[in-house]
């Protein structure tokens, strides 16, 4: 991040401008930031820290399990609208687990709904922080937007 003393280049500098006023020894009012380098270094690190929120929801998962997600969500929903439905992987699934089909599907239905949920929370966050780091004017503003992925209810 370039760093500016009274409007003209001071420095290169990794952290806050904090940071740079207490190692340089100048007054932190005297120093600025370029607001649009500033917005695209947020933008990044909320991507990053959004995508990192997202990988935590299937960080217990291995890829090739994950991968058969949406087959189990798409017969756990059909089932839920017609008991009747067809389960065809889930029914091989529960039984090679060794678990009763319908408990399976009611174990799948109830994660495919925290799953939507957790998701569509992160989902909205990110855009909701993007806007806002998009709206910035100052670089005060931009200092304001913390970029917290934290899920309501979650210790």
């Amino acid at each position: 991040m370039r760093y500016f003393l009274d409007g003209q280049f001071f420095a290169d500098w990794p952290g806050s401008i904090e940071l740079l006023a207490k190692f340089s020894g100048v007054d932190v009012s005297c120093l600025s930031a370029d607001p649009a380098e500033l917005a695209g270094l947020l933008v990044t690190q909320n991507n990053a820290a959004f995508e990192q929120a997202m990988a935590g929801l299937t960080a217990d998962y291995p890829p090739s399990e994950i991968n058969s997600w949406e087959r189990q969500r798409a017969e756990a929903l059909a089932w839920d609208a017609d008991q009747q439905a067809a389960t065809p992987w889930i029914d091989i699934a529960a039984h090679t687990r060794g678990i009763d089909r319908g408990e399976y599907l009611a174990r799948t239905l109830a994660k495919v709904h925290l799953f939507a949920q957790a998701s569509a929370f992160l989902v909205g966050r990110r855009q909701a922080l993007d806007d806002a780091i998009r709206q910035a004017e100052t670089v005060a503003d931009l200092q304001a937007i913390v970029i917290d992925y934290t899920l309501p209810g979650a210790p």
